[in-house]
C-alpha cells in the first residue's frame, strides 16, 4: 500500500475524527500547510493553542509534514515557469514542525523549542497583520469579484444569482475565465502562448490559485456580492483557500468546512480536465 497524505484543516486537529484516521490508516501521512500556524498563533494565548491543537499529530511525528507556502510556490513557478506543483513538501519546516511536536509529546521545552518559540513571537504580529486584516481582506475579494463580473454576460450572473446554474455549467466558467487569463498573466512575462498552454499542462500551483479564485468569485457572485458578510468570514474563505491549493497537490484535504471540501472536490475535477 503506498503513502498517502492529506492535508489537515484546522478545524479538525481537536477532533476525534483525526485520532480516528490516525489509527485507522497507519501509512496515511499528514501535511500542514503554512497558513494553519498563521491561524494557530493569532491569539494572545497562541502557545497553548499551539500545544493544545498538536496533540493528535504528536503522537505521530514521523507521519507529519510541513508545506511550502502557496506564496513560495507561485514566486518560484512564475520565475522559472516550471512546475513545483509535485514538490510542495518543506523539509527544513517538517524538521522544525517535528520538534514542537516532541514538545507537545513530551512537555520538554528544550533549547531548540524556546528559539523555534521566540522566533514565532516575534514574526506572528506581522503575520497577522498580512493575513488577517479583515477589512483589507475583503476590499481584495471585493477587488476579485468585480475583476471576475467583467468575464461574465450580466444575463448569465443573473442565472447564477437566481440559482439556475447547474454546477457544470459553473465549473465551465472557472475553466475558461482561469485558462484564459494564464497565458494573459505569462505574456507579460514573455511567454509565448505555446509556452504558456505547455507550462499549464502540467498543472502548476499557479494554475491551481487561479481556478481556486475563480470558484470561490463565482460563489460569491452566486451569493449576490460580498456586502452582507462579515469582514471575518470573507477572511475565513481566504484562508480556507489557502488549505484547498495546497491539498490539491497531495491526495486529499481532511476539512469540516463543506464549502472547502466542495472547492478541493471540484478544483480536482477541474485539473483532470483536458487544456488546449
Amino acid at each position: 500500500m503506498t503513502k498517502k497524505y492529506i492535508v489537515v484543516d484546522l478545524n479538525v486537529l481537536r477532533k476525534t475524527s483525526l485520532e480516528e484516521l490516525v489509527l485507522r490508516e497507519p501509512r496515511t501521512q499528514f501535511v500542514l500547510p503554512d497558513v494553519a500556524f498563521i491561524e494557530l498563533t493569532k491569539s494572545e494565548q497562541w502557545e497553548s493553542t499551539l500545544f493544545n491543537s498538536l496533540r493528535t499529530l504528536a503522537s505521530v511525528p514521523h507521519r507529519v509534514h510541513a508545506a511550502w507556502s502557496v506564496n513560495n510556490a507561485l514566486q518560484k513557478e512564475l520565475r522559472s515557469l516550471q512546475s513545483v506543483s509535485g514538490h510542495m513538501l518543506h523539509h527544513e519546516a517538517t524538521l522544525h514542525l517535528r520538534a514542537l511536536l516532541s514538545w507537545v509529546a513530551t512537555g520538554n521545552k528544550t533549547a531548540k523549542i524556546s528559539a523555534i518559540l521566540s522566533n514565532t513571537e516575534s514574526s506572528r504580529r506581522a503575520l497577522a497583520s498580512d493575513h488577517l486584516n479583515h477589512t483589507h481582506n475583503k476590499s481584495t475579494v471585493r477587488e476579485l469579484v468585480d475583476a471576475t463580473k467583467r468575464f461574465i454576460p450580466s444575463d448569465l450572473q443573473k442565472e447564477m444569482r437566481s440559482q439556475k446554474v447547474a454546477r457544470s455549467e459553473r465549473l465551465d466558467i472557472v475553466f475558461d475565465i482561469a485558462t484564459g487569463l494564464l497565458p494573459q498573466i505569462l505574456s507579460e512575462r514573455n511567454a509565448s502562448r505555446g509556452r504558456a498552454i505547455a507550462f499549464m499542462k502540467t498543472r502548476p500551483v499557479v494554475l491551481r490559485y487561479l481556478l481556486t479564485y475563480v470558484w470561490y468569485c463565482t460563489h460569491w457572485i452566486t451569493l449576490g456580492g460580498l456586502e452582507s458578510f462579515l469582514d471575518s468570514n470573507v477572511t475565513n474563505d481566504t484562508l480556507d483557500q489557502q488549505y484547498v491549493i495546497t491539498a490539491s497537490s497531495f491526495d486529499d484535504l481532511l476539512t469540516e468546512d463543506n464549502r472547502a471540501k466542495d472547492s478541493f472536490d471540484d478544483l480536482t475535477e477541474l485539473l483532470s480536465r483536458k487544456i488546449h
